[in-house]
């Protein structure tokens, strides 16, 4: 009986439990690949999750935006993908972020030659320098080896996928080359509107309005801002999903109407116990958050970055942003306008239903893995 041929890849890629938008995005694939794919995926933690056909290698590394948390895993991955490469035979190697994880998947397709697959996350093609700001001193260098790197991957690669327009306008000025864009997706029933909300379990009256921000207390997120504008809008509340009070004490003041607590393995439920979604980011690709407050009927504030002005259109699903006080204003409107929020929320339900499912992300990426191979 004539059995289909695995397709076996060998990728890099931030996972569970590490937080942010490129591990969600890689877990989401993988979870929906057709079973003809194996994965030997190279990440920093341990998964407890497992995934049929994906085998999980861990370091440990912890959390945190340290430059020798990356070389820890540079050094690591080269070891071990090494190994991984003399015992077994992969048809192509993959990497999410063109960071540490793509500085790996690079030199193990040079050295073992096989076929590259590089997918953005965001920063890591369109603004390196906002990226290398995290590493104080080390700035300058972690810069210059990541612009060496960033435009030697993209120009091996076979392919290169795009996480927002703004990715593919980044990568067409660095090496000239075409890419092709897969927007992420979202869970449609997991982050709905009619879910129930744990506003009574985090202390929130049926009176209160409350903004929230999801992600990582990272200088590109632009913490400074919401704290900013906690200490302006006394009168709201202000949820962080992700970051810790500690975490959030180098952006700022912490005033009474802010509430950290930390990050969350699930969090639709905190989205639905909001009335405003907040993302100053000045770095993004297409927001993972950003989905998920949309999908929720959540009314969006937020700055420019990545993908989100082509998403939000000012008075339909949110506004967009480019200062403080505008920032603030917005959230002010919002808040004090019911109506408004309600318009909103019927608008922004619709629009991820239409254009953004994680099964649609997946296949198409399934298609760019077996183009690779086929060639």
């Amino acid at each position: 009986m004539h059995t289909k041929m695995k397709i076996k890849i060998l990728a890099f890629s931030p996972y569970p439990p590490c937080p942010g938008g490129g591990t969600k995005a890689t877990y989401e694939i993988f979870k929906r690949l057709n079973p003809e794919f194996n994965i030997d995926l190279v990440t920093y933690q341990k998964e407890l999750n497992k995934l049929n056909f994906v085998n999980i290698y861990h370091f440990n590394i912890p959390n945190g935006e340290s430059i020798l948390r990356g070389f820890r895993y540079i050094t690591f991955g080269l070891i071990k993908s090494s190994f991984l490469c003399l015992k077994n035979k992969y048809n192509l190697i993959y990497v999410k972020n063109l960071t540490s994880p793509g500085i790996i998947g690079y030199l193990i397709s040079k050295i073992f030659n096989i076929p590259l697959v590089v997918h953005t996350s965001g920063p890591d093609v369109e603004d390196i320098e906002l990226l290398s700001r995290t590493y104080g001193s080390f700035s300058k260098f972690y810069q210059k080896l990541i612009r060496f790197f960033v435009r030697r991957q993209l120009i091996s690669a076979k392919v290169i996928i795009a996480n927002a327009k703004r990715d593919q306008e980044a990568v067409k000025s660095i090496c000239e080359k075409n890419s092709k864009l897969i927007y992420n997706g979202v869970d449609f029933d997991l982050f709905n509107p009619s879910k129930g909300n744990l506003r009574k379990e985090l202390g929130f009256t049926i009176k209160d309005r409350v903004c929230i921000f999801v992600g990582r207390a990272a200088k590109e997120k632009n913490i400074e801002t919401i704290l900013y504008a906690a200490e302006k809008l006394k009168n709201l509340k202000f949820l962080f999903v992700g970051p810790e009070t500690k975490d959030l004490e180098k952006f700022g003041k912490i005033g009474e109407n802010i509430i950290a607590i930390g990050n969350q393995k699930e969090t639709s439920k905190y989205y639905l116990s909001a009335d405003i979604f907040i993302l100053p980011s000045y770095g993004e690709g297409t927001s993972n958050a950003l989905l998920e407050a949309l999908s929720c009927g959540l009314p969006v504030v937020a700055y420019p970055a990545g993908e989100t002005p082509y998403l939000i259109k000012e008075n339909i699903n949110g506004f967009v942003v480019n200062n403080k006080e505008r920032f603030i204003e917005k959230i002010d409107l919002l808040a004090k306008n019911k109506k408004l929020r309600n318009n909103i929320s019927k608008n922004n339900r619709k629009f991820i239903l239409e254009n953004f499912d994680w099964n649609k992300t997946s296949k198409e990426v399934e298609e760019v893995f077996r183009s690779v191979t086929k060639k």
